[in-house]
């Protein structure tokens, strides 16, 4: 279960202290904030707001970077978005409220390089419905709704949207009278409420209408939804009896919908609290289901372990477009880097043996690989197993002049002769971390000499078998030296997947495997290793830029995981820090840049938020 913290009526100071308390302290993200109007004696307009805000803990990387902002007048906004934007953020979330006549607007922000998500405010009532049309008509889809006072108690609205990931939508609004009726007849259509706001709306006239409510509805084809509880205009009293009890039965609030219910003086504030139970099932095949329309993805697996214990294994679209074969959970897929964590288990084990050690020498006469001439430069001779463990031997970046992908006819050692002989260091190895694909070739090798067997039979004999894994391969180069249950590789960016040395890349990138496979191995991890080998190999390193990275692994608060990306396969593991174990993998790249030498950028859009969000969302692991 998510840990979750749903508070209301906080008052400008408290909201402060609490952001302090729950983000910067305890790492929570915000996924609700609302303002609304309250009665105050104070002469200060801040003084007369109250906030309402869900507190959510976040075990990703992905979702790590946020930002929020409770009181931005509405004038002020469009430099606030201007900044935020340019920083590298986009909105989830903008809701408006009015203080004294005065229009605010409460924002989320999430770090992404998405550009199809879009954000407008300060639309006049009357305007909203055609400009949700238009949205509609353009093939987008809206994300948040909300709607709120603006000048002379004209009412206005704020959106956001973005490219639809193939799930129907539909903004009403209700009168409070026929708000329950519209509820009924929505659900039994399918739709289900996700943001729900009150609001108030003069009589041309003048004279006061009652409130009314807008809301966003979603509904999916084939889509199993997750139970849902939702209440609308209740008072903080009736969210507060009902927080305990929802918790209990497994359900988190996804939605609070805090607004002004009443005409000045009596102002009074009314909520419209959203709640899911989310069941293991539906909610992993809702998430995979939009990632793969969003992204055009024909096949993908994923599966999750705790404990030891397999909780889920699926696979999902089609291993061949061509014969329509689809994905099972035993389909077989290039991981590309994701073999690294192993090569790095597999030398952990040799040195909790005795059979090498971190510090060792690569090169030079005392060196593992003493056998090439490693005249060239000089600090060659420096490098040791551990800065290639951790990207630190001073060269052979993963870029365009990646020498993994080079010569691809040579084998191991004239590939090995060759970069020696052409490739000096740009760096002093242990100085500075630098992806490097080639020193985890380098590693392989090592371990060949170390073990005197071909580095996949060691592998499959010494680290995949004791974890009862039997299946997982080296891959092929080609069509026809695809094996039995592998799938078909698509590039969307052009390249071609059967245009690469895969079997080359044995130790780096080479590797085929299920999912289920994957999460084997990282639950099996505590028994390959003790507990010191296990805690050196996952400890950050520390170099300058390496972002977590530790030795075949990247950190983040005790979460370990490893990407991989090859022509037409993308891939994505981790084993979280309370011990779930997830794997993702598809049959197909996208690549967010066309800079070769962006690496950063050259992953597939979302691949490993869709991962961490599957574990962020799921509460119930039935």
């Amino acid at each position: 279960m998510a840990l979750q913290q749903p508070q209301w009526n906080l008052t400008d100071a408290q909201y402060r202290s609490n952001f302090d308390l729950y983000v910067k302290v305890r790492g929570y993200r915000i996924v609700e904030l609302c303002g609304y109007e309250v009665p105050s004696g104070s002469t200060k307009v801040i003084d007369h707001a109250q906030f309402g805000v869900i507190w959510e803990k976040w075990d990703g990387l992905e979702g790590a970077a946020h930002w929020s902002a409770h009181d931005t007048p509405v004038a002020d906004f469009q430099g606030v978005s201007n900044q935020r934007i340019a920083e590298g953020y986009r909105p989830v979330r903008i809701s408006g409220y009015t203080v004294l006549g005065q229009a605010f607007l409460a924002s989320i922000w999430e770090k992404s390089t998405r550009t199809d998500r879009n954000a407008q405010w300060a639309i006049p009532y009357g305007e909203l419905f055609s400009r949700i049309h238009e949205i509609r008509s353009n093939g987008q889809r809206i994300v948040d709704v909300s709607v709120y006072p603006g000048p002379a108690n004209d009412t206005r609205c704020a959106l956001i949207w973005e490219n639809s990931d193939g799930r129907d939508w539909v903004v009403m609004e209700s009168l409070a009278t026929a708000y329950q009726h519209d509820f009924e007849s929505l659900t039994g259509e399918g739709y289900r409420p996700v943001r729900v706001f009150g609001h108030r709306r003069d009589n041309p006239g003048g004279n006061p209408d009652t409130h009314r409510f807008i809301s966003l509805w979603e509904r999916e084809d084939g889509a199993a939804w997750v139970p849902l509880y939702a209440r609308h205009g209740v008072t903080h009293l009736t969210v507060a009896s009902e927080v305990p009890l929802k918790k209990m039965a497994g359900y988190r609030m996804v939605a609070l919908g805090g607004f002004n219910a009443a005409i000045k003086p009596d102002i009074l504030a009314r909520f419209c609290p959203v709640w899911e139970r989310r069941e293991m099932r539906p909610v992993i095949s809702n998430l995979v289901r939009r990632f793969m329309v969003k992204y055009d993805v024909p096949g993908l697996s994923v599966a999750v372990a705790k404990d030891g214990h397999l909780l889920y294994a699926q696979g999902f679209g089609y291993a061949d477009k061509t014969s329509l074969e689809g994905v099972s959970s035993s389909s077989l897929f290039r991981i590309a880097s994701a073999s690294k964590p192993i090569t790095a288990a597999a030398v952990m084990k040799l040195a909790s043996q005795g059979s090498l050690a971190p510090a060792d020498l690569v090169f030079g006469s005392t060196g593992w690989l003493n056998g090439f001439d490693a005249s060239l430069d000089p600090k060659f001779k420096q490098i040791t197993v551990r800065h290639l463990l951790e990207h630190s031997c001073g060269g052979w970046v993963n870029d365009n002049s990646d020498p993994m992908y080079v010569n691809p006819a040579f084998t191991h050692q004239q590939l090995i002769s060759w970069v020696l002989k052409h490739r000096p260091l740009q760096n002093p190895p242990g100085t500075k971390f630098a992806y490097s694909n080639f020193g985890y070739c380098l590693l392989g090798r090592i371990i060949e000499k170390a073990t005197g067997k071909p580095y996949d039979t060691y592998v499959r004999g010494s680290i995949l078998a004791p974890c009862g894994i039997t299946d997982m391969y080296i891959a092929g180069n080609t069509v026809a030296q695809r094996r039995a249950g592998e799938v078909t590789y698509y590039d969307q960016g052009g390249d071609n997947p059967y245009g690469i040395p895969v079997t080359r890349m044995d130790s780096h990138g080479g590797w085929l495997g299920t999912a289920t496979d994957l999460v084997t191995f990282m639950s099996k991890l505590p028994d390959l290793l003790d507990a010191d080998w296990l805690h050196y190999m996952t400890k950050p390193s520390g170099l300058p830029s390496s972002d977590g990275y530790a030795l075949g692994w990247r950190n983040y608060n005790g979460s370990i995981f490893h990407n991989g990306e090859l022509a037409g396969s993308d891939s994505y593991l981790a084993r979280t820090a309370d011990g779930y174990c997830l794997a993702v993998l598809i049959n197909t790249r996208k690549r967010e840049s066309a800079d070769p030498d962006n690496v950063e950028k050259n992953s597939l859009i979302g691949l490993g938020h869709l991962m961490w969000s599957i574990r962020d969302q799921v509460d119930v692991w039935n």
